[in-house]
């Protein structure tokens, strides 16, 4: 679709392919996925969707260095992360299945977008999940904190704020972050297998189970992102 990501279809499945380095989010990136997301809801019939990165990073988070700059400068800091906010509502509620294929390290915002899919699955052998923040003179929003409280079992969620450790494909699983881990080659396959498995469930029934059971981090997130 752009040069941040491309937008593929196997069969059923949407395949979201982020191709921009280190894919950060910043105004263009954000915009792009939720154009991408877009598309998805615009298809009819059968579908779910499955996000991946490329190389050694499925996404380190927020563009620091963009914010400081040109986002700051411009005055556009304050409704990107808005509109971040608003990402992580929409794949949350997404009327589809939606899965994770984290190839790599997957850092801060993006370790906190990877908890609103359905299925995650992350590489075995490289890569590290991680919310840094405590480390990084940054603090969560309430919208980020209802979120790492519902997706996150409560003592893992604890630790992982408040010490801002580095966890690897294997950990992630043990400790109930993620539900899979891969060898590289099968990352991405086993995410599409299980989209394709519940593309037919796709649809008003699956939004609105969806939205009961994420009724109030969803409500959180949606405070954040009328911050604009």
């Amino acid at each position: 679709m752009t040069e941040l990501l491309t937008l593929d279809r196997v069969d059923d499945v949407f395949v979201l392919t982020l191709t921009h380095g280190d894919n950060r989010f910043n105004k263009d990136s954000v915009a792009a996925i939720n154009a991408a997301f877009d598309a998805v809801d615009a298809s009819e019939g059968p579908a779910a969707l499955v996000v991946t990165g490329t190389d050694k990073f499925f996404s380190n988070g927020l563009d620091t260095e963009w914010m400081m700059g040109p986002g700051m400068e411009a005055g556009e800091t304050r409704p990107m992360v808005a509109d971040l906010h608003g990402l992580f509502r929409r794949t949350l509620l997404a009327p589809y299945a939606t899965a994770a294929a984290v190839n790599g390290h997957v850092f801060a915002a993006a370790a906190m977008w990877s908890a609103t899919f359905d299925f995650r699955v992350m590489r075995e052998d490289r890569g590290y999940w991680c919310l840094p923040e405590v480390d990084l003179g940054m603090t969560f929003s309430g919208g980020m904190m209802a979120l790492i409280r519902d997706r996150l079992p409560t003592m893992v969620s604890h630790r992982a704020i408040v010490t801002g450790d580095r966890y690897g494909g294997t950990e992630c699983v043990r400790l109930g972050i993620y539900e899979e881990v891969a060898p590289e080659g099968e990352v991405l396959g086993r995410a599409i297998a299980y989209a394709q498995a519940h593309a037919h469930q796709r649809g008003d029934v699956l939004g609105q189970i969806k939205a009961n059971r994420h009724h109030e981090v969803a409500a959180a997130l949606q405070a954040e992102s009328d911050k604009r």
